[in-house]
């Protein structure tokens, strides 16, 4: 069974360590794709910048900078 878990928030692109820019995201996980997480960034453009990426990169990133 196919599972699916989206979540929506602002991400931050850190342009120097006084500035930032808001990025809305959404984070999507898909159990038969388990290894993977995918984030669509809504940045002002027609269509959404979609990115793939490890689950274990996320895990990392959580935990160190």
């Amino acid at each position: 069974m196919l599972s699916i878990v989206e979540r929506e928030l602002e991400l931050k692109l850190v342009l120097s360590p006084e500035r930032s820019i808001p990025v809305p995201a959404r984070l999507t996980y898909r159990t038969n794709d388990p290894y993977a997480v995918h984030i669509a960034f809504h940045i002002g453009s027609e269509s959404p910048v979609h990115w793939t990426f490890a689950r274990e990169l996320l895990v990392e990133g959580v935990f160190r900078p």
